[in-house]
């Protein structure tokens, strides 16, 4: 325990930590003005479409969906990369990771406890920028209840939506919040391994965003008909299964398609956290 305070402290008073999270809540900040006041606004012009009143789609809940899918592809993982990247390279960069390790800890002890307060601290930005999103929005738009469907520009479609209360949109947000931060635990054990690889944390930062877009990139080559070989490996990509928190606002949660793709980044994590666990035993920490 004593191990996990001492990492846990050393998280929560990096300053760089502090600014990025002011930053991810200074961007929903406006985002949210953008919808609350935005002269032109798509969800009003597909409220009107459908006939429908506009509170039904121009509210807080939908409002904190379309930022938080326009935040995860851009600022999450870079955040995720962020945190979990410095864990062995900042200290190793630093010179403390061996004072670290001359007192009564194991190496697997020491990983361990670094991966767990990393997890820990990404669970709680994501359940602040959630929160917060959330907060600026019944600020502005008030209680309302909300229409949904697993995508909100699909409300056109009356045969995949549904009108739910508001209190059920505060509990799905509050899921998506602890689904998103499972979802990007197989980035951040991505740059976990490569802080252990590398002696700086900004090498082992650019390496995992670089792997994590080239991961975006076949992604986005799948769905192309004639190039099928990218469409047979598009199903296993960790970046395409990081789509399933979106099946959380189906008029009837999706949890069919939710677990295959937990399985799926249970392996990678499992995989790339043993990855990282054998090579620290490996590596001569006094080069």
């Amino acid at each position: 325990m004593r191990i996990l305070r001492m990492e846990f402290y050393k998280v929560l008073h990096q300053r760089r930590m502090i600014l990025v999270v002011a930053a991810l809540g200074l961007f929903s900040f406006v985002l949210q003005l953008g919808f609350r006041f935005q002269g032109r606004n798509p969800l009003v012009f597909v409220a009107r479409r459908a006939n429908l009143d506009p509170d039904l789609i121009l509210n807080a809940i939908n409002s904190t969906r379309l930022i938080m899918n326009s935040c995860y592809y851009l600022f999450l993982p870079l955040l995720t990369a962020m945190i979990f990247a410095g864990m062995i390279a900042g200290e190793r960069a630093s010179g403390t990771l061996w004072g670290v390790l001359s007192r009564p800890v194991s190496r697997q002890g020491l990983l361990a406890a670094k991966f767990a307060v990393s997890t820990f601290t990404l669970c709680l930005v994501v359940l602040f920028f959630v929160g917060f999103t959330l907060a600026v929005g019944v600020t502005l738009f008030g209680v309302h209840d909300f229409m949904t469907a697993s995508v909100v520009f699909e409300l056109l479609d009356t045969d995949n939506r549904a009108v739910l209360p508001f209190s059920e949109g505060v509990f799905r947000l509050f899921l998506c919040a602890m689904l998103l931060t499972y979802l990007l635990l197989p980035m951040g054990a991505l740059s976990f391994y490569c802080s252990v690889l590398f002696r700086n944390t900004h090498s082992a930062m650019a390496a995992a965003l670089l792997l994590f877009f080239m991961s975006y990139i076949l992604q986005g080559l799948g769905s192309i008909d004639w190039l099928p070989v990218f469409g047979t490996i598009r199903p296993f990509l960790f970046t395409t299964a990081m789509e399933s928190w979106m099946y959380v606002f189906q008029p009837e949660i999706g949890w069919g398609d939710i677990w295959p793709r937990a399985v799926l980044h249970a392996v990678y994590i499992g995989a790339l956290f043993s990855a990282a666990m054998v090579h620290f035993q490996q590596i001569d920490l006094c080069e």
